[in-house]
Parts: C-alpha cells; sequence; structure tokens
C-alpha cells in the first residue's frame, strides 16, 4: 500500500513538473560544476509554484565518475546522513541531519584516511566535546562546546603531553591559558572576556626556575628559585627595578628596596626562633651579626652615594661593625658612634645563624630517635696519637678530606666505588655486618648513601641515648653556638667568635664536619716542640670531640705562664682579637679565654678519670658544618 502510494506522489510530480517552462524546469535540476561545465546528476521533482521543495537523495560526482557527496533531503532539508568523499574514493567526512540540521556526531578524515576532527552537533550548533587532530596524530585539540559557543576547557596535546590548556565563555578566552614544555608550565595567561590582562612566563635551569610576571605588557615582578624554595623577588616599574622586593639567604630574609634599577637599602628581617634563649655565660657576647673588614684599602663613607665624603675615622682588617643594612654596593655599618658605609669589595658579612645551628641538632635528633634498634647508633673508633706517623694517611677522598685520625669507607656512586674519611667519633647507624669479610654497613646523619667499614673502627658502646648539650660550630661564620635541650626544647646559652681548622697541605688541617661525640674535657692541652727545646705550646679548657680536634682558648708558650704574667695577657687579648675572621689553627677550635672556661664548668663531670680526664655529665655533642 505504502509502495503505491510513493508511485502516486511521484506521478503527481511528474505531470505538474512537465507543465513547467523550460527555465524553471531547469532551476528543477541538481547540478554540479566540474572543469567548470554544468553536469546533470539526478534530476529531482519539486512543487516551485506552491514553494513545496524536493524529496530524494541527492549525489554529486567528479568527473571520473566517483561519488564526490551524498545526502537525502526530506521536504528540501537534508535528513540522515551525510558522506563527503575524495576523488581516491576515501571518505572525507560524514554527520547526521536531522530536519536540516546537524544532529550528533560528524567525522571528518584526512586523504590517508586518518581521523582530522570529530565534533558533536545539537541543532546544528556545536555542543559538547570536539577533538582536531594534526596528520600523524602528533598533536591535537579537545574543545568543549555549548550550542555553538565554546565554553570550558580547551586541551593541545603533543605526542600524548599537555602543552596548553585555555578557557572560554562564550568563544572568547575567560580565566586561565597555561602552556607546558616538556610537562612544565611555562607560560600562564589571564584572560577576561577575551582581554588579556596578565601573564607569567617560566624559565627553567636544571633545578632552579625565574618567574617573570607581567601586566599587561609591563614587566612587575621576577622571582628566583632555587629547588622550589623562593630565594629572591625583584619589583618592576616600567620595566625597572622599583620598589619592595626581597631575598632569602640561608635561615634569613631580607628586605630589599630598589629605586631606578639600584638597591637603595637592604635590611633583614626577623624570622621566628626555632629554639629558646636562656644565655648562661655571664661574659661579654659578641654583636650577632657584623660586618667583617677584609683589606686595609676599606674607608667608611659618609654616604652610600655621596662617596667622596668620608669619615676621619680608619677602619682596618680583621676588625668587626655592627650591621645596620646595606645598599647594592655597599654595608651599612655602625662605626666609632657614627653610621657609615663600607664597599662590598673590602667586607664580608658575617652573622650567628642560630636557627640553621638548631636545624642541624634536630637532624641528628631524628637520625638517632627514628633508628630502629637504640644499640645500632655507634660511633668511629680511630684515636691515633697525633704526633703518630701514621696519624695522615695521605690521599685525599672524593670530599677533598685529608684521613686525619679518620676511618676508610667504601661507597658506590654511579657504579663506581669511591672512599671517604669517617673522623674519629662520628655518629653512625649501623645497617648490616659481614662477619666473614669482618665489615659494618652503616648511614650518616642527612646521608642516604651506605658505608662500608672495618669492623675494628666501630666502638661496641652504642651512642643512642638522647642528646643533652651541644656546640655548634660554623665554619664559615668563624663562630660557635651552646645548646642545651630543656623540656624537649633547645635553649641556646651562650656564643662566642671562633677560629677553625686550617688545610696547609702538611701538618694542619680543617676542622672536620660532622656529627661528634664529646669524649671528655682537660683543665689544658700541651702541645709539644718539635725542636724539643721545652718550649711547649699550653692552651687551657680542653674539649676533646674528634681524634686530635679539641675546643679550647687561645694558645701560648708554656714558659710564658710561669715567667712573663704581663706579656702573657697581651698574647691572649691578641689571640682573641683574631677569632671571628678566618681559619687559622692546625684543627682544633679556639675560643675567648673565659668562653672556654665556662664551656669545660657547663659541661660538667659525670666522673674523672685518672685525676685529669673530665667525662661529660650528659650525652654532650660537637656539629661542625
Amino acid at each position: 500500500m505504502k509502495k503505491k502510494l510513493f508511485l502516486f506522489i511521484v506521478m503527481l510530480n511528474f505531470i505538474s513538473c512537465a507543465r513547467m517552462s523550460p527555465e524553471e524546469r531547469y532551476q528543477s535540476l541538481i547540478v554540479s560544476k566540474e572543469s567548470g561545465k554544468l553536469k546533470v546528476v539526478e534530476e529531482h521533482l519539486v512543487y516551485k509554484r506552491s514553494k513545496k521543495n524536493y524529496v530524494g537523495r541527492y549525489v554529486v560526482n567528479y568527473d571520473n565518475g566517483k561519488v564526490k557527496s551524498n545526502a537525502y533531503y526530506l521536504e528540501g532539508k537534508k535528513e540522515g546522513k551525510e558522506e563527503e568523499f575524495y576523488e581516491n574514493g576515501k571518505m572525507k567526512s560524514e554527520r547526521d541531519f536531522i530536519n536540516g540540521e546537524k544532529e550528533g556526531e560528524e567525522i571528518t578524515y584526512f586523504l590517508n584516511g586518518d581521523i582530522k576532527s570529530k565534533t558533536n552537533y545539537t541543532a546544528n550548533n556545536k555542543n559538547g566535546k570536539e577533538i582536531i587532530f594534526s596528520k600523524g596524530k602528533e598533536s591535537y585539540i579537545i574543545t568543549n562546546y555549548l550550542l555553538g559557543k565554546k565554553k570550558g576547557s580547551e586541551k593541545e596535546y603533543k605526542k600524548g603531553v599537555l602543552i596548553r590548556e585555555t578557557e572560554f565563555i562564550n568563544s572568547l578566552k575567560n580565566g586561565k591559558e597555561i602552556f607546558y614544555k616538556n610537562g612544565n608550565k611555562i607560560e600562564k595567561r589571564n584572560y577576561k572576556s577575551g582581554k588579556l590582562l596578565s601573564y607569567e612566563k617560566v624559565e627553567y635551569l636544571n633545578d632552579n626556575k625565574k618567574i617573570s610576571y607581567f601586566k599587561g605588557n609591563q614587566l612587575v615582578t621576577i622571582e628566583i628559585y632555587e629547588k622550589s624554595r623562593l630565594i629572591k623577588k625583584i619589583p618592576y616599574k616600567y620595566n625597572i627595578k622599583n620598589g619592595k622586593g626581597y631575598e632569602f639567604k640561608g635561615s634569613y630574609p631580607y628586605e630589599i628596596i630598589y629605586s631606578n634599577g639600584d638597591i637603595l637599602e637592604k635590611k633583614e628581617l626577623l624570622k621566628e626562633a626555632n629554639y629558646n634563649e636562656n644565655i648562661k655565660f655571664s661574659g661579654a657576647l659578641p654583636e650577632r651579626k657584623y660586618v667583617l673588614i677584609t683589606s686595609n684599602k676599606a674607608i667608611p663613607k659618609k654616604d652610600a652615594y655621596k662617596t667622596s665624603e668620608r669619615l676621619k675615622e680608619k677602619v682596618f682588617w680583621g676588625e668587626k661593625y655592627t650591621y645596620l643594612g646595606e645598599t647594592k654596593k655597599f654595608y651599612k655599618i655602625s662605626c666609632y658612634g657614627k653610621t657609615a658605609y663600607i664597599t662590598k669589595k673590602y667586607s664580608i658579612l658575617r652573622r650567628f645563624d642560630f636557627n640553621k645551628m638548631v636545624s642541624k641538632l634536630k637532624e641528628l635528633n631524628k637520625f638517632i630517635e627514628t633508628s630502629p634498634k637504640k644499640s645500632d647508633i655507634r660511633i668511629i673508633n680511630h684515636y691515633i696519637n697525633p704526633t703518630s706517623k701514621k696519624n695522615d694517611q695521605g690521599e685525599r677522598d672524593s670530599y677533598g678530606s685529608r684521613g686525619e685520625q679518620a676511618a676508610i669507607a667504601y661507597y658506590i656512586e654511579n657504579k663506581v666505588e669511591k672512599f671517604r674519611y669517617i673522623h674519629d667519633r662520628q655518629y653512625i647507624l649501623i645497617t648490616g655486618k659481614d662477619e666473614e669479610k669482618g665489615t659494618i654497613s652503616f648511614k650518616l646523619p642527612g646521608d642516604n648513601k651506605v658505608y662500608k667499614t672495618l669492623k675494628n673502627e666501630v666502638t661496641k658502646k652504642n651512642y643512642g641515648d638522647p642528646i643533652k648539650k651541644a656546640i655548634i660550630i660554623d665554619k664559615k661564620n668563624q663562630n660557635q653556638g651552646v645548646f642545651e635541650k630543656v623540656d624537649g626544647i633547645w635553649e641556646l646559652v651562650s656564643y662566642s667568635y671562633i677560629n677553625s681548622g686550617r688545610d696547609n697541605g702538611e701538618d694542619s688541617y680543617k676542622t672536620p664536619s660532622g656529627e661528634y661525640s664529646i669524649a671528655y674535657g682537660v683543665p689544658f692541652i700541651l702541645f709539644l716542640s718539635k725542636e724539643d727545646d721545652g718550649n711547649d705550646i699550653k692552651a687551657n679548657f680542653g674539649i676533646r670531640f674528634s681524634g686530635g680536634g679539641y675546643i679550647h682558648t687561645i694558645p701560648y708558650a708554656k714558659k710564658q705562664d710561669s715567667e712573663l704574667k704581663v706579656e702573657l695577657k697581651t698574647i691572649i687579648a691578641e689571640g682573641e682579637k683574631k677569632l671571628g675572621i678566618y681559619p687559622t689553627t692546625h684543627k682544633c677550635v679556639r675560643n675567648p679565654q673565659d668562653h672556654g672556661k665556662f664551656l669545660y664548668e657547663w659541661l660538667g663531670a659525670k666522673k674523672i678519670r685518672n685525676g685529669r680526664y673530665r667525662i661529660p655529665e650528659e650525652n654532650s655533642i660537637v656539629i661542625s658544618y
């Protein structure tokens, strides 16, 4: 019945069409224009005067006879699937229509058959997800649409890795646009209604990065990071350094004021301490932050910019002055009760970095307290008489250290075996034993490497008891802090300038870095004269912490102790002036006379061996870094 009805409609259409003029008849033909010629592909029957449109399949062919496009029309509107083809016969695109409007997924293809794009439509509008591929599918873009307008996130990928993401509202960029390279963000832009408001660029160098922030096209700030830690923030105005910035050196932040590209002022910001203060030393304490003069050429100026104006007073090498601030080229100091400026060329900034000292202490505490077994915390036992020829093992290790009073340990790095000297009384954590070879494996505080050394280089006694007292030596700043633990909190009880050891390649060594258990204290130390002339050197209040390394007071010739009392005071005073400047000792750590005595008494004595060697009454350590 349906078949008959369709034939009837076609016949009526044919009769009506036959009554049209030639011009009207020509307009009812579906044509293609190939090679500049009109070609009738298929004739559809229409009611032109009644404005009713054609019904049927619409096919366009290439000159070679192959189909170019294929669609079906219902009442003049596309209905169902439409297909387009390349001249070689391969599919070019395919889509669905309902009532003349695209509906559902549209797919387009490259000539080689790979998918070029996939787009979802609703009522002829892009709606939902669209994916556009490059040739070879090396890159592609995913865009979200809502009723023909981009909305939400658009993401671009290359070789499967995200390289861009952009936020849209009503097809206008709105929000963030971020660009990536090798998985790292390299640029971020902020838009509102299609207008660029600000952006930032990121540059990477190994573990460091630099972020430049722009407002419009004007640079406003640069931030520099070192291993994810912000170390510098520089403000800009009209692309020139201007305004308030920050710099983070070590444990302390600085505020820096810039003006027309130059540093106008630099001052330290207070940082919350990670310790309490309970000063027990009754003597004079040094400045906590000071400028050390490094040349007699240094001249104190009245102004950092009017450099021709000088103070009448002079400064000399090795002198220390209170730090008040700094500019790009000068330190601001207190000099003879006046404010002065000293060029950085002939001076350096020193400080007592107590926060860093306590951080070292906490790291060692954690190393001890988190060990699987208390009995696995030991120390290296390699004390040799300093006058012995076996004392120095000669060759430097991979850390540049000489093997004075140290065990040899081996470790693997990049599949290569290396050796390192581990100095006498260094804390270690035993991780394994090889009874057959007579070796032990161990780790050091703050170091994940596994070392091996001979079993007899390690104490049998364990050293896993909690630490109660500590002397922390800062070799770079040539000073020290003294701490004790009270109710679980570290308290600063004293601090002083020092001199640490200097490596001369012969009979003088750097004070070893590490964490050491204090062995004992003695009233004095004698350094025997090589000439055997009785002119031995004496230093009071010795505290042995590693091999022949002691903390002690200013040394002097023994005969001066009994014969030249007045001269002795002068010698000690001159020696104390040199503290806090540069390493000068053979290995030991020098202290002021009254401070050395304080340390000796502060450590106390749990017991005294042979009437001389005072064993500290509590577990006490020295950390040197």
